[in-house]
């Protein structure tokens, strides 16, 4: 009787740890597939920061570019008086201005039916991507102080494609003009 007790006992054990090779088995099969999905994943997420990266840096380049080129015409300005400003008799334009990896057109005009104020259209092209940038800027022309003779009445990123060639129409000068003959003299700010 011991001895078939013994082997009753040896039996059991065996198909014990045969089902625990199963589960063992299947076990690892799954946590392969977690590791493998884990990896995945987490390199989807790399790969999904990295553009992120690479967008938010295009476009504060670009923005840099931007205000650079829009900082030369500031410049221009306080150089010389109103009166004899680069782009008074006709638009001030510059394409293909190389800067910082990339370049930026330039057109700067005489706002349509206003004294004393401009209109900046900037183009940014970096790496493959072109944004656009328009200020409209008012000049107080003060002998005795000169520190706030250039002042933004407006900033705005239109479309690109809306930027105007030198012969062409001005469709956002034209849309901003409207929205300012009809501001009341405190200056409301557009957003």
């Amino acid at each position: 009787m011991l001895k078939g007790t013994a082997f009753e006992k040896q039996r059991k054990m065996k198909l014990i740890v045969s089902g625990n090779k199963g589960m063992a088995l299947a076990l690892s099969l799954f946590l392969i597939i977690v590791i493998f999905g884990m990896v995945v994943t987490v390199g989807n997420l790399r790969q999904g920061v990295r553009s992120q990266i690479f967008h938010t840096n295009n476009n504060q380049l670009s923005i840099l570019i931007a205000y650079s080129a829009f900082s030369r015409v500031c410049a221009n300005i306080h150089t010389f008086s109103w009166a004899n400003r680069t782009f008074l008799s006709e638009p001030w334009s510059e394409t293909m201005v190389p800067f910082q990896d990339g370049h930026y057109d330039l057109l700067v005009e005489n706002s349509p039916g206003h004294d004393y104020q401009a209109d900046v259209y900037i183009r940014t092209h970096l790496a493959g991507i072109s944004r656009m940038y328009f200020w409209r800027i008012s000049v107080n022309e003060d002998l005795l102080d000169d520190s706030n003779s250039i002042m933004v009445d407006l900033y705005t990123a239109p479309e690109p494609d809306d930027y105007p060639r030198p012969e062409g129409p001005r469709p956002i000068s034209m849309k901003f003009s409207r929205c300012s003959s009809r501001e009341t003299p405190t200056r409301k700010t557009l957003t």
